[in-house]
């Protein structure tokens, strides 16, 4: 049950990414992101969801290694769709 959950959250968060990313131009925040895609990656209390950016961190970092998305040098990190 655990790995079929872990597993439909990362296909989850892998379409909700490539829409945002489709969908906004220029950089995004992971703050940004966070604020906008936590409540649609789960069904957990509010309280819960800034731990959410470990996650998304995560999936950022893979699709940057996938050449699907390129971050700045600048802080705050910006990610944009390449």
């Amino acid at each position: 049950a655990f790995l079929d959950h872990s597993r439909q959250f990362v296909l989850r968060a892998d379409e909700l990414l490539g829409a945002y990313f489709r969908a906004h131009h220029g950089g995004i925040t992971l703050k940004k992101i966070l604020a906008d895609l936590s409540g649609k990656l789960g069904d957990g209390p509010d309280a819960l969801a800034p731990f959410l950016q470990f996650a998304l961190h995560g999936h950022l970092i893979r699709l940057e290694q996938r050449g699907i998305v390129a971050r700045s040098a600048s802080s705050p990190v910006e990610y944009r769709q390449v």
